[in-house]
């Protein structure tokens, strides 16, 4: 039996190390890749997409919370994007600082998921391709929101992993639902697969538990889709879930 739990606990702190290793080797990349491009003059010149955020995320800086018409692109990150402005003022360079810890985090989630559903070798593999993943580097770098929806996603799919493979309380399934819909605000065809993922769940076990856990999950997207809607009703005067 002293035997079981010492091997147990050896794989606990190996899973550990490795946890702050996929981390700390991610977070060198990404900051690696953010110095050879400092001082690069495409960093500060923004166009389509990451002008818009951009503009957008400085007028949510300086106040203006509301947009002045329905939501067009996901609005999730420009919000992320105006919270940093706020904080450290009109800086590209501090948007995608952040990114990079974010992407970094991406890893561990990734290794941390595998774990639930496979031995550790295929955890470790997991996690180190997310680590290593080149466009994952790439695209973090940039005034995008893929720096955000991947990190989102890997929190999904970790909770995801955890809540149906642990017995898990109400507040995992209520977890599951708020960042399920963060995603979604970032990428907005996830919408689409938040009832079809209810419904895949309920029927791997139909139980009333598992009934109350895709009621849980359900409230907690709702409670976030809720604020969008709320938005483009007070400004557009329709109902529209996220965007137009």
């Amino acid at each position: 039996m002293s035997g079981v739990r010492s091997g147990a606990m050896g794989e606990g702190n190996q899973d550990r190390r490795l946890i702050w290793t996929l981390f700390g080797v991610g977070l060198l990349l990404r900051l690696l890749h953010q110095l050879t491009i400092v001082s690069s003059p495409f960093v500060p010149i923004l166009f389509i997409d990451p002008l818009m955020y951009d503009e957008w995320g400085l007028r949510i800086s300086e106040g203006q919370l509301l947009s002045e018409r329905p939501f067009f692109l996901d609005p999730l990150y420009p919000y992320f994007i105006g919270a940093i402005y706020a904080v450290a003022g009109h800086s590209h360079h501090a948007v995608i600082f952040v990114q990079g810890i974010l992407g970094a985090l991406v890893a561990p989630l990734v290794f941390l998921a595998s774990r639930e559903w496979f031995e550790r070798p295929v955890a470790k593999v997991a996690g180190w391709i997310a680590a290593l993943y080149i466009p994952g580097i790439y695209f973090g770098s940039l005034v995008m929101k893929p720096g955000l929806s991947v990190f989102f996603t890997a929190v999904l799919i970790w909770i995801f992993a955890r809540t149906l493979k642990r017995p898990s309380g109400f507040g995992w399934w209520v977890a599951a639902g708020v960042v399920f819909a963060m995603a979604a605000l970032t990428r907005g065809n996830l919408v689409a697969l938040i009832p079809a993922m209810a419904l895949v769940l309920w029927l791997m076990q139909r139980s009333k538990q598992r009934a109350l856990d895709v009621g849980a999950m359900l409230a907690g997207a709702a409670l976030i889709l809720a604020l969008p809607a709320a938005h483009n009703r007070v400004v557009g005067g329709e109902w529209i879930l996220t965007t137009a």
